[in-house]
């Protein structure tokens, strides 16, 4: 079997299972919760660049359902992901990320669909000094290869990563985050390249979160991921964003992005919907 095959074939195993013991887990906790528990209970203004690193975990289980378009120098990118968070035991958050889509790419470059890399984390809310302002969590990021590198939807290369996170509540309007961290990145290949020689990369971002009401909030964010192949450029991006809360369980979100430096994509717009449920 292909390496790229089995790879993918395993990796969507491990999702399959983390998704099938994901509600399992969720109710255990239900059971088990005691008013020790120090999570936030306002889960729905999630960040969007810094999704992963954010210093909250869901208070439920998050599912949900993105819609990205980005265009950049060399490749244009279409994609339908899935992520999927829950809070299997106190103060611990489980997740994964997995995308397929299609590319266009400029000649004579190949270009193609499948699946993207898969992002799979854990992340622990440390919780919050006593005056309740600050939020803290630390977390792993592991990024395995399961994207069709020959069509520009991954890199053939594993990715581990890990990372600190914070929040600051500085009035009831206006949150500052914060989150730093590195990246230990196999060698892989893209596009037909030649082999790329991975590197250990730094991770920094910082955002803001606006609440113009209860279940509305716009995001600001700027992410940098540092050189992760030698020769590669960092990837440097801004966000403007909105989460609107609808209802009891639904968040419309959406974003626009701007990257930064020639690592990144020109332009990037995502629509998602998330559902969160007990």
């Amino acid at each position: 079997m292909p390496k790229s095959c089995s790879r993918s074939c395993s990796a969507l195993t491990l999702l399959a299972v983390l998704l099938l013991l994901g509600p399992s887990f969720a109710e255990a906790q239900d059971s088990t919760t005691t008013s020790t528990q120090k999570a936030p209970s306002r889960s729905y203004d999630r960040l969007f660049l810094g999704f992963i690193e954010d210093a909250t975990v869901v208070d439920r289980q998050w599912w949900e359902a993105q819609l990205e378009f980005s265009q950049g120098d060399v490749v244009d990118t279409s994609l339908l992901r899935g992520v999927v968070a829950f809070q299997p035991w106190n103060d611990i958050e489980l997740g994964a990320r997995l995308g397929f889509g299609n590319t266009s790419t400029n000649s004579p470059l190949p270009e193609g669909r499948g699946a993207t890399d898969m992002d799979i984390w854990g992340k622990y809310y440390l919780g919050s000094p006593e005056d309740g302002k600050v939020d803290l969590a630390v977390g792993v990021l592991l990024t395995v290869p399961t994207g069709d590198n020959t069509s520009g939807l991954g890199y053939d290369a594993f990715a581990l990563g890990f990372f600190g996170s914070l929040r600051w509540r500085i009035s009831r309007m206006f949150t500052l985050s914060g989150n730093a961290g590195f990246q230990i990145n196999e060698d892989g290949e893209i596009l037909n390249s030649p082999s790329l020689n991975g590197q250990t990369s730094e991770r920094l971002g910082v955002g803001v979160i606006v609440a113009l009401s209860e279940r509305l909030n716009l995001v600001g964010e700027w992410a940098y991921a540092g050189e992760r192949f030698e020769g590669m450029d960092p990837d440097s991006r801004l966000a403007a964003a909105v989460n609107w809360r609808l209802g009891k369980n639904g968040v419309l979100r959406g974003s626009v992005v701007g990257g930064t430096s020639s690592g990144a994509p020109d332009t990037q717009f995502m629509v998602a919907y998330a559902w969160q449920f007990p």
